[in-house]
């Protein structure tokens, strides 16, 4: 007769050490899920700082993911009108996120980083105008009012500044389409930026009125 042994089958178990390749894998992963954590909370604290006077003034909350189509109708008439008021209030945000500063002071920059501010402020005032003017129904899509003014200000020089004598295209339905299209492609631009004080004018009517978008 048989042993009881035999014709068993048995499952042998063995302790087998991880793949390497995994363990870097999974510490990459990690470092690179705490960068991003970092760089989020970084883009926070910039927010509350850039941000801090148009709360005051406007109330409401701006933070890192904030594009200027997030913007309500009054915030945006107030900041396309001509004087100091607007222009403080577009450059104070630039400031703020070009130096990280609490209290930034433009005299204390380099001519170099005057220009950059400058630069960027210029930017943001014409797609805040680009953005009046489509709320109107005057212009097509501006690409860039959907993007983060934080990121405007931050990768200006690699991603926006060739954006900056742009404008979008006249609306079909604007009376003066017709002209538009007969206009050489290269003065296209002048004949949109031609309608600014009007349209300014008229955003500006429209939100005396109560009408917000």
């Amino acid at each position: 007769m048989p042993g009881g042994g035999a014709g068993r089958r048995f499952t042998v178990f063995r302790l087998t050490s991880s793949d390497p390749r995994e363990e870097r894998m999974r510490e990459g992963k990690g470092i690179v899920a705490q960068i991003i954590a970092l760089d989020e909370g970084r883009k926070k604290v910039l927010a509350r700082r850039a941000f801090r006077l148009w709360e005051r003034r406007f109330g409401g909350v701006f933070d890192e993911r904030t594009a200027i189509r997030d913007l309500p109708d009054p915030v945006l008439a107030a900041l396309v009108e001509t004087g100091e008021a607007s222009h403080v209030a577009i450059q104070s945000v630039v400031l703020a996120v070009v130096t990280g500063q609490e209290k930034p002071n433009m005299d204390a920059l380099a001519p170099n980083e005057k220009i950059g501010v400058i630069d960027r402020a210029l930017f943001l005032l014409d797609r805040i105008r680009f953005e009046c003017m489509r709320r109107l129904g005057w212009v097509e899509e501006d690409a860039s009012g959907t993007i983060p003014i934080l990121e405007l200000i931050e990768h200006f020089d690699e991603r926006f500044a060739h954006q900056q004598n742009q404008t979008p295209a006249l609306a079909d339905r604007h009376p003066r389409y017709p002209e538009f299209q007969k206009t050489f492609e290269a003065d296209r631009s002048s004949f949109v930026r031609r309608l600014i004080p009007e349209a300014i004018e008229a955003f500006r009517a429209r939100v005396e009125r109560g009408r917000f978008f």
